[in-house]
C-alpha cells in the first residue's frame, strides 16, 4: 500500500475513465498467490489548475483479473495529471507483492 502510479499529459482531451487489469494475470495460481489490488485513491488534476488545485476520489476494484474501469466524475474537463495510489490490497496466498496486469487510460476515442 501506498505505491503511486502518476501520468502527466500536454494538450490532453478530456479523460473518460481508467482501465485495470487487476493481479498477475500469467494464470490463476500466479494470480491469488500474489496479492492484488483493492482500494486506491486517485487525484485529477485539471488543464490550468494548479498544484494543490485538484479533486480527489476512492473506488474499490473487485478482486478477480478481468478489466475494470474507473468512471472519471468529471470527463468533461481536459486533464494534465492524474495519480493512482494503492491504498489496500488483497492478500496472495503465498507471495505479498502486489500485481497490477496492466493500466490505461479512455479519452473516449
Amino acid at each position: 500500500a501506498g505505491q503511486t502510479i502518476i501520468v502527466e499529459w500536454t494538450n490532453a482531451g478530456p479523460l473518460h475513465s481508467l482501465w485495470i487489469s487487476n493481479g498477475y494475470a500469467k494464470s490463476s495460481g500466479a494470480f491469488s498467490n500474489n496479492a492484488r489490488v483493492k482500494d486506491v485513491t486517485v487525484a485529477l488534476w485539471k488543464t490550468g489548475a494548479g498544484d494543490a488545485d485538484y479533486t480527489v476520489f476512492q473506488h474499490r476494484l473487485e478482486d478477480h483479473g478481468v478489466e475494470q474501469v474507473i468512471d472519471i466524475p468529471f470527463p468533461q474537463y481536459p486533464l494534465r495529471k492524474l495519480l493512482l495510489r494503492i491504498d489496500s490490497t488483497y492478500a496472495g496466498a503465498k507471495w505479498q507483492d502486489t500485481c497490477v496486469n496492466e493500466f490505461w487510460t479512455d479519452f473516449g476515442m
